[in-house]
């Protein structure tokens, strides 16, 4: 293009239709990258089994790019392929969080989450490269969702991607009156996730006190 666009792809699933639909924004292929590690997976711990479904969707940009996967993060990549430019690879589940993909040549990878047997639960997630992470996060703001009749906010996917514990400091209001903010610590084991609920209308703030890189992604809660 000439001038700056913004593109989003969405897809929904024949069937239930819509109801099991998501979309993600389009990054620029600057934003491609050669490593990349999952934040969370099917082993990461939460009540509604979002992520009981964990799978990657890997494109390259150049011809004879090749991947390799350790979906399960045990230090052995099972899966290698060679894609095309605008070529796809699917990695059909069994992603654990710290999962890796690793390519002599940039890609773009998805993660695709969902609650197995669910009539609609599923998520989409665009994964920055490894080499983007950073110290210091920010999410503009929460949004409150009913989940089998109780109120649930936001909540933040932290990921420590480190062979040791860190420690991130959370700021962020109470309450979307006050004008106050509230700072908490969040220990994070090595490799491990923390699913903090954010405050309905309130942005927050996630910093290691250490500078150590993390990740984190967000969602809303929806019933199953």
């Amino acid at each position: 293009v000439t001038k700056p666009i913004a593109v989003t792809r969405a897809g929904w699933a024949t069937g239930p239709n819509t109801l099991m639909a998501d979309a993600n924004e389009v990054f620029d292929t600057t934003f491609f990258g050669k490593a990349f590690e999952s934040p969370v997976g099917s082993d990461s711990p939460d009540s509604n089994q979002m992520f009981e479904y964990s799978a990657l969707m890997i494109m390259a940009s150049t011809d004879a790019t090749t991947v390799q996967v350790d979906a399960d993060r045990d230090g052995t990549f099972e899966s290698t392929y060679t894609i095309n430019e605008g070529e796809s690879a699917f990695v059909n589940g069994g992603v654990k969080k710290g999962g890796r993909i690793v390519s002599d040549k940039p890609v773009q990878v998805e993660l695709i989450t969902g609650d197995i047997s669910s009539n609609y639960e599923s998520r989409f997630f665009r994964l920055l490269p490894t080499s983007t992470w950073t110290d210091a996060l920010t999410t503009p703001v929460a949004t409150a969702a009913t989940v089998d009749g109780s109120t649930s906010g936001t909540r933040v996917w932290l990921y420590n991607p480190n062979a040791a514990s860190i420690t991130v400091r959370k700021i962020a209001r109470n309450s979307s009156n006050s004008s106050s903010l509230t700072t908490n610590l969040i220990t994070l084991a090595a490799n491990a996730n923390s699913s903090q609920t954010l405050t309905e209308g309130c942005a927050a703030r996630f910093e290691s006190t250490n500078g150590a890189h993390f990740y984190a992604l967000s969602t809303t809660d929806s019933t199953s």
